[in-house]
């Protein structure tokens, strides 16, 4: 390269950084609706749907607040589309705090102060265009859940197919469906919990939940002399990793409090939620471990139940697993709609049972309940 020719492609070089450094200038974001001064405003900026989805902002920073405001100041930001969230940190600890489903626990609010039902809004309804300028963005936070939490009351309907030989090909349990999520505690129809700790995007929760599997030796002339198994009510602890793009993991443990198969279950479940205005469709997997006393119950035949079609079993501790999808629909608020269907495949331990002639359960949820006291906003 010549000379002439390097001096004119150095000029040019220059003059295209000095516009563009001409054109950054200061974007000014105010944080409105916070109650109190107490915390900070951790506002994070992101430039992709891609980086909001993962969680990765171009930038961010912890505001002090002064008399219910929050000012932060993106210097030297070029001309682009961008997006932000803000949650008032109220207990400093630099995470936003989440019930036991998830839920935020902390005022958040997002650009062009949009608002969802299903999580986080998407990109595209809180991106604008910085184009440079005096213009202003302002945020107003919000509690997803008002202080006194978000009720819920109505009808509820499990539907399971039976394993067992003879029986009657399904079982269906209705019940009332009450729903309640608060700073810590929850309800969900047949589960319950508490948030014992954690830090965004992990909660450790103690849970309640029922079992519905149930044996009832009048359902068939097979299981004539069987021991009825009754369902019961299981309890224990579960970590979960709430994840992007509205990734959910869980691992939980639980232990039989009724006294019926005294037993334990371990269970890793794994969800993926898709929005489509008023809907949430989620496709999920469970893989489940359950302990020897538990199959016992279930699938085991006991010596003083045992005859010649029919001989002594014990299954040992055993696996299920399976795929399901639930679908919720908020289309006619306040009422909310669960519908929920997956296949429980059973391992060999369970398929070898003389009782059992099933491999593969469909099993569902139905459920419509009326909600009070939140979440805000459309």
């Amino acid at each position: 390269m010549s000379g002439k020719l390097r001096f004119r492609f150095m000029s040019l070089a220059t003059l295209a950084l000095v516009a563009q450094f001409a054109a950054a200038e200061p974007l000014r974001v105010r944080v409105t609706g916070l109650r109190s001064d107490d915390g900070t405003v951790h506002v994070a900026l992101f430039d992709s749907e891609q980086a909001f989805a993962d969680r990765k902002p171009l930038r961010e920073a912890d505001v002090p607040i002064k008399d219910g405001e929050a000012k932060w100041v993106a210097d030297d930001l070029p001309p682009g589309r961008y997006a932000i969230r803000a949650y008032h940190d109220e207990n400093g600890n630099r995470s936003l705090d989440r019930t036991g489903i998830g839920i935020p626990d902390e005022p958040v609010g997002y650009s062009n102060n949009a608002r969802s039902k299903f999580g986080p809004p998407r990109y595209d309804d809180i991106a604008f265009s910085n184009e440079g300028g005096s213009d202003e963005v302002v945020i107003r936070t919000e509690r997803v859940v008002s202080p006194g939490g978000q009720f819920g009351a109505g009808f509820a309907v499990v539907y399971s197919e039976s394993p067992y030989k003879g029986a009657d090909s399904y079982q269906v349990w209705p019940f009332p469906s009450l729903t309640y999520f608060g700073k810590r505690f929850f309800i969900f129809g047949p589960r319950m919990g508490y948030i014992l700790g954690g830090t965004d995007p992990w909660t450790l929760s103690a849970i309640g939940q029922v079992r519905f599997r149930a044996l009832d030796p009048e359902d068939s002339d097979f299981l004539e002399g069987m021991d009825k198994r009754d369902p019961t009510f299981e309890a224990g602890l579960r970590l979960r990793w709430n994840g992007p793009k509205r990734i959910d993991v869980s691992v939980s443990a639980s232990t039989d409090v009724l006294d019926q198969h005294n037993g334990q279950d371990f269970s890793f479940d794994i969800n993926r939620g898709f929005r489509f205005e008023q809907w949430m469709i989620s496709p999920s997997f469970q893989l489940l471990w359950q302990s020897r006393n538990l199959s016992q119950y279930y699938y085991g035949v006991s010596s003083k139940e045992a005859r010649p079609d029919r001989p002594e079993y014990d299954p040992g501790a055993t696996w299920t697993y399976g795929p399901g999808v639930s679908v919720t629909c908020q289309a006619l608020d306040p009422w909310t709609i669960i519908a929920s269907v997956g296949l429980e495949f059973l391992g060999p331990g369970i398929t070898d049972s003389p009782v059992v002639d099933q491999h593969t359960l469909v099993r569902g949820f139905f459920g419509i309940s009326r909600q009070f006291g939140g979440p805000k906003g459309p």
